[in-house]
């Protein structure tokens, strides 16, 4: 039985939701649900034997708290078809059969291509149903969960897409309120399709949620949502921000044991910032950041606004907040003499005016303290010898000099009277110096000259600042050596040039790699140790059948997985967009592809070797068995990259 709120099961035994508390009594007749069905007959048998008039059910694909999904076989046009059916659990509810056959209704009024059409709604006995498209290419949630995280680029894809087919949605007054991996789909193309509009209500429609009652899934809720405040189109780009936040880094923004403490972090807490590698990676969290905004106003207005930043049409900043589209850039022209600024066609940001210089005015000349202009000069002496201190031998950095060429790794101090270069600090408190006559203290007595002569200076070479070493490591338990030097921890900080790094661990088999570490930037070492002594590998493992390989378990507990993206760059000779190819690929226990066979190709047969060779230069997680690597046979989807 599932609940009716959150869609988490419970048993028949008990009276409330074991999640969100829900009574369960109150919203389905518990009685009923037990005593329902023929003796010996399961829930599939009950569907299949419903629907056998229309439909050969073949098999379940899957289920949630709204429906369960099922693959078969329409008999009248002889296509496949998934069949989503409503749960035994919740049929007696009168408001979600409504909000059901609701689904169906709204979803069958939009017609685009990232949205699931749908073919037929019916119900029989107790089976209520309808009939959408089957989709072959499987979830994002299914994608998530054998990468891990995905490209930026192809997150921006991913996301222009679904923000599409959302846009035209909101459009038609829809709100989807249910985005998640789960509800993305792909079809044989890699095309993004939006499903599940169970919890989707037209803005004139009628409140089917209850007073009170926040739909949707609580890790994706928007804080409107989760306050089961009204929402609108820029809910469903927070949520659809939560999905690319998991896609970039593999795991949800807010957690909790249970969907209250979920929705107030959604509310009260900030974004937290991952550890992100590349430009591109921060570049997107900053488009992330602002789908998800807290208030609706403060995130991207409308689909087509965050369609433009995802395509690098415009820069996240350029676009205002409260609906007011994309702002123009304010011109600054250069006016060839001096006098007023020309206005700024758009809003712009104050700025600090840069300090004349004195070459550009006449120089005012005071009457100044001496003791004043002697303690300036102190002042900027300490200063400057202070952070001068801090910023060479505490942060290991190179103070620039003034007046030297760009890019000039040096600097200058007093010692040596064969350099001709001026101390930094000379140019500094000359700039300050004037002439005694013109300085007077209170006394009324004459101070003197606070001019200071050139100081005699030496040029010392610093050396380059270190770069970062992340080890990934297989076993994690592994020992390691720097350069010989045993050291402990994944992250270390190495002087630039070549290092010998080498791991070991009881029953493998040593490796010694050598890494190149540049300064000032972030390398990634991964180390994957093989077996000293493999298992002999299972005979009924060695070839592949889509239908009966790896039965039981008998040849891996864990399969592997590719390490990288699977989007295949296209040719120039490709014009069209061909359809993916699923792959079946042989993977050693090292981790690197042996032998590649097209189980599905893909429509273009350019494509699908460009896929086999993608797929033989990967490198891959290799599967598990009893706790070891081993050699085994993986499936996997190919993309094509767009270009």
């Amino acid at each position: 039985m599932y609940c009716s709120r959150c869609g988490v099961e419970s048993s028949n035994e008990t009276n409330f939701c074991p999640s969100c508390g829900l009574d369960l009594a109150a919203t389905t007749p518990i009685a009923a649900i037990r005593d329902r069905g023929a003796p010996g007959k399961s829930e599939f048998d009950i569907i299949k034997d419903a629907l056998k008039s229309d439909y050969i059910v073949e098999k379940e694909l899957g289920r949630g708290g709204m429906a369960i999904v099922l693959l078969a076989r329409e008999e009248a046009l002889d296509r496949e078809v998934a069949l989503k059916v409503l749960p035994f659990s919740l049929s007696h509810d009168d408001e979600f059969v409504e909000r059901f056959q609701r689904e169906a209704r709204t979803a069958a009024k939009l017609e685009h291509p990232s949205i699931i059409p749908i073919y037929r709604v019916g119900k029989t006995g107790d089976v209520i149903y309808f009939a959408m498209k089957l989709l072959r290419g499987g979830s994002l949630a299914d994608v998530i969960e054998e990468r891990g995280s995905l490209a930026p680029e192809e997150i921006r894809t991913l996301m222009s897409q679904c923000a599409g087919a959302l846009g035209y949605a909101n459009q038609h007054g829809i709100v989807h309120r249910d985005i998640k991996p789960d509800n993305i789909m792909y079809t044989v193309r890699g095309v993004p399709v939006l499903t599940d509009f169970g919890i989707a209500k037209a803005a004139s429609g009628t409140r089917l949620t209850g007073t009170g009652m926040a739909i949707g899934t609580p890790y994706y809720m928007s804080p409107e949502q989760a306050r089961a405040q009204p929402v609108d189109g820029r809910s469903d780009l927070y949520s659809l921000g939560v999905v690319a936040y998991q896609c970039l880094v593999g795991s949800v923004p807010f957690d909790g044991e249970d969907s209250f403490s979920i929705g107030y972090k959604h509310i009260m807490e900030e974004l937290p910032t991952p550890k992100l590698e590349t430009a591109e990676q921060r570049a997107l969290l900053d488009i992330i950041r602002r789908m998800m905004a807290k208030e609706p106003d403060e995130r991207f207005q409308t689909a087509d606004e965050l369609i433009a930043v995802l395509g690098g049409a415009v820069d996240v900043a350029s676009v205002s907040a409260s609906g007011s589209g994309v702002a123009e850039a304010a011109t600054v022209v250069a006016p060839v003499a001096e006098g007023p600024a020309p206005a700024a066609t758009g809003p712009s940001t104050p700025t600090t005016p840069m300090p004349r210089s004195s070459l550009d005015a006449p120089r005012v000349r005071k009457k100044k303290s001496g003791m004043l202009v002697g303690v300036s000069a102190a002042v900027i002496a300490g200063g400057l010898g202070g952070g001068g201190y801090y910023y060479t031998a505490v942060m290991g950095r190179s103070l620039p000099l003034i007046g030297a060429p760009s890019g000039s790794n040096e600097i200058v101090v007093a010692g040596d009277d064969s350099t001709t270069e001026r101390d930094p600090l000379a140019i500094l408190v000359d700039s300050v110096a004037v002439d005694s006559a013109e300085v007077e203290d209170t006394t009324g007595v004459e101070a003197d000259s606070v001019a200071v002569e050139d100081t005699a200076m030496v040029v010392v070479d610093l050396p380059p600042p270190d770069g970062s070493l992340a080890l990934i490591l297989t076993p994690r338990t592994s020992s390691i050596t720097i350069d010989g030097r045993s050291v402990s921890g994944l992250d270390h900080m190495l002087p630039p040039g070549s290092h010998r790094v080498a791991a070991s661990a009881p029953g493998y088999v040593p490796v010694t790699r050598s890494v190149e570490i540049t300064s000032g930037q972030p390398t990634r070492l991964r180390i994957a140790l093989v077996e000293d002594a493999p298992p002999p590998p299972v005979s009924q493992c060695t070839d592949f059948d889509p239908d009966s390989y790896n039965l039981n378990g008998e040849c891996f507990d864990s399969r592997a997985r590719p390490r990288e993206t699977t989007l295949v760059p296209l040719t120039e000779e490709i014009v069209d967009v061909p359809s993916i190819a699923v792959l079946a690929i042989k993977v050693r226990a090292d981790g690197t592809a042996e032998t590649v066979i097209p189980v599905t190709p893909s429509d273009n047969t350019a494509f699908t070797i460009l896929a086999l060779n993608f797929a033989l230069d990967l490198d891959y997680q290799p599967a598990q068995k009893d706790g070891r690597a081993v050699t085994a046979w993986t499936q996997q989807v190919f993309h094509p990259k767009a270009r």
